[in-house]
């Protein structure tokens, strides 16, 4: 099966990983948070301690990245994802049953580490493969699930802890995780396109080299890396400090997201609108994105968002009602959106696709334990101090510290350029 009808059966891996990443969303840290304030006040539990939990089980699915990425390169991830999505929607089920705190941590840690173990680590490479001239807008279209969820699907949980309560929520959550995933991963997931004789984009490899169905080596237009020799690269440990700087602060704005925003005045039905309205934002910035990512520098992008970012977080901190939480959506929505994105661009445009998963795979742990940290710190401070003021000036400095690195480290020009730069 190499294309339904005429359209290019990449289009077909961008459909299923976009509802994986729709699907992912329900362990993501602003769903998290609209959990956060019912189950803490409940059992009269500390934020830190359930930021611990999220803490815990991101740090051991970083490292489990290491193994599982080298596999995604080889075997492909369809079982590999299959297996975590019905692992975590059971796990985020029985979270609905929780009454000690052991039980949350594990329910909380399984979720985590089959999220950030195998989920986001498919979601984010295996697109890459199907693509090189349209990779930008295949890659914007496969994360638009998650953008939608991250707004949706706490929207939905919300709504339901209204009208039921937070145990309801997380069962609901669970089975639409399932409903979600098992279907299309087993039946449509694939490893890439040599797989199925095609080449990335649909190209038809008349010219290539074709065995037992399988097409060999790469497209001309993209030079791949190994592991080995981008560690060898300035541009690659540039990259590595972008994403863990870029985690460290938006886990933290997200996992907090709710649980500030009530805490400023705001109700939990206008808490989640803001939520709702600030993914929204993110779909056309993902998609503007994504296109201009095949036109100009990824660099130049990521700096622009970070930018964003910036700005939006100081709009947070100073969050006192409705209409300043919406100019927060909007400004930070669409920035984080972008950056998200571009963010999975930057290591494919840099060192191609061939090694994409291995690459990923050595970068997780490293970002998982600044994504760890990040909601950790946040609830810390918060626990400590009573506010979060300290750290949203914290992570507005980050920002610039992101912004030095992407200007000083990284070279200028479009993606082919720079990728041949960087092995200099």
């Amino acid at each position: 099966m190499l294309r339904i009808g005429r359209v290019y059966y990449g289009w077909v891996i961008v459909a299923v990983i976009s509802l994986s990443s729709l699907a992912s969303a329900a362990q993501i840290n602003p769903t998290i948070g609209v959990f956060l304030k019912p189950i803490t006040e409940e059992f009269n539990w500390s934020r830190s301690a359930l930021a611990g939990a999220v803490a815990l089980g991101t740090l051991v699915g970083g490292f489990a990245a290491l193994g599982v990425g080298p596999l995604i390169d080889r075997f492909g991830a369809r079982w590999i994802l299959l297996g975590s999505f019905f692992v975590s929607g059971g796990a985020l089920m029985a979270l609905g049953g929780v009454s000690r705190l052991w039980q949350l941590y594990v329910a909380i840690f399984v979720s985590r580490v089959a999220l950030q173990g195998a989920i986001n680590l498919t979601n984010q490479t295996i697109v890459a493969k199907w693509f090189i001239r349209r990779r930008g807008r295949a890659m914007a279209f496969a994360t638009l699930g998650q953008r939608i969820g991250s707004g949706a699907i706490p929207f939905l949980a919300q709504q339901i802890i209204l009208v039921s309560s937070w145990r309801i929520a997380a069962v609901g959550i669970g089975m639409l995780v399932w409903a979600l995933t098992l279907v299309p991963v087993s039946l449509w997931l694939r490893r890439q396109p040599q797989d199925l004789g095609l080449l990335p984009d649909g190209a038809r490899p008349e010219d290539e080299d074709v065995q037992d169905g399988k097409v060999t080596g790469q497209p001309e237009m993209e030079r791949s890396y190994t592991v080995k020799e981008a560690l060898r690269t300035r541009p690659f440990w540039v990259i590595l400090v972008a994403f863990c700087l870029t985690n460290f602060v938006n886990t933290g704005i997200n996992f907090n997201l709710v649980p500030h925003l009530t805490d400023s005045g705001l109700t939990e039905s206008q808490a989640v609108t803001v939520l709702l309205v600030w993914a929204l934002m993110s779909v056309p910035a993902t998609l503007g994105f994504g296109v201009l990512a095949e036109k100009m520098s990824v660099r130049y992008l990521m700096m622009v968002s970070s930018v964003g970012v910036a700005v939006g977080i100081l709009l947070f901190l100073l969050v006192d009602g409705f209409p300043l939480g919406l100019l927060f959506a909007v400004i930070h929505g669409a920035s984080f959106g972008g950056s998200f994105l571009v963010l999975q661009l930057l290591l494919a445009d840099y060192f191609g696709s061939a090694s994409l998963g291995a690459l990923r795979g050595f970068i997780l742990p490293w970002q998982m334990v600044a994504n760890a940290m990040g909601p950790l710190t946040a609830t810390l401070v918060f626990d400590i101090t009573g506010g979060y003021t300290p750290i949203f000036v914290t992570y507005i400095a980050l920002q610039g510290v992101l912004l030095l690195a992407l200007l000083l480290g990284l070279p200028s020009g479009n993606r082919w350029e720079a990728s041949t730069r960087s092995s200099k």
